[in-house]
């Protein structure tokens, strides 16, 4: 939940910097700012999570668990 808060904010935040730097209406700052860039948030998230859980079940089997 944390890493798509994440990129939520991230993308937000650099559309409005792009819309008002370059004097964009909203509807083309969003089209610049964030679609090209959803497939790629999305597959770091999924890779993440993966990993994460995977991370989680050696822990558990290895008694590491902090």
């Amino acid at each position: 939940m944390t890493n798509i808060l994440a990129s939520v904010v991230n993308l937000t935040i650099g559309t409005i910097w792009l819309t008002i730097s370059m004097q964009l209406p909203v509807e083309a700052g969003i089209a610049a700012g964030i679609t090209p860039f959803i497939l790629s948030s999305a597959l770091k998230i999924t890779v993440v999570v993966i990993v994460a859980l995977a991370v989680r079940q050696v822990q558990a089997r290895t008694a590491l668990a902090f």
